[in-house]
């Protein structure tokens, strides 16, 4: 199943979705583990919120990155671990 499109919006502790005045709760009342700590929550909640947008600019970098260049820079790792990510993400791992 595909994930909510974007794009996320952080309000308070929790996570949007929606556009037009149709707006979707997806996470509710972000929070780390024990004790409450505003700082971290709201960092939480902040990448929640990218994650759409992360995902689609990292699908669109990997989709346009020259071999040639991959292996002149000696990337090939660093483009591993996004084609894992990108892969975790979609729940393809």
């Amino acid at each position: 199943m595909p994930h909510t499109p974007g794009p996320w919006e952080k309000i308070s502790t929790s996570i949007y979705a929606g556009t037009d005045g149709a707006c979707t709760e997806i996470v509710h009342g972000v929070r780390p583990q024990g004790k409450e700590r505003e700082e971290e929550r709201d960092a939480n909640a902040r990448l929640i919120a990218a994650a759409p947008d992360l995902l689609a600019a990292a699908e669109s970098l990997l989709g346009s990155l020259p071999v040639s260049v991959v292996e002149a820079a000696n990337l090939e790792p660093e483009v591993a671990a996004l084609g894992a990510a990108i892969l975790r993400a979609r729940g393809e791992e």
